[in-house]
């Protein structure tokens, strides 16, 4: 071992760009996050959430705040599979607080907006709460 503290979290990340999906794998294994699911759709993620038993950080990446994304994060949130939400995006500094006081109003467990793209040294910081 190389001397990096092994966290024991679940962590799920979609991104529809497999390129940058798989360079997750290796920003969250640098800051000691091993349990890592990848989807590129939300299909793959329905799936799979019906079959883990916790998810303790669910990343977005490509999250558009215009879009069908804020549907399928308030229906994730019903099945209390998940106990946080991070949306990492293109978004404007103005759609932030947009952003946490919708999440607020849907009770959804918000960790963190970030802009794109994210590096291991966001991740860290925003991760270290769980």
């Amino acid at each position: 071992m190389s001397g990096k503290c092994v966290k024991q979290k679940n962590i799920m990340v979609l991104c529809r760009h497999v390129g940058v999906l798989l360079n997750y794998s290796g920003l969250l294994n640098e800051v000691g996050y091993f349990h890592v699911i990848l989807c590129s759709n939300m299909k793959e993620v329905l799936s799979t959430v019906d079959k883990t038993k916790k998810i303790d950080c669910f990343i977005v990446d490509g999250f558009r705040i215009d879009s069908t994304d804020k549907q399928y994060i308030r229906r994730l949130n019903r099945r209390c599979l998940i106990k946080n939400f991070m949306l990492i995006g293109d978004l404007a500094f103005g759609d932030q607080p947009r952003l946490f006081t919708w999440a607020k109003t849907h009770c959804i467990p918000l960790l963190g907006i970030s802009k794109q793209p994210v590096s291991a040294s966001d991740l860290k910081r925003y991760l270290e709460i769980l």
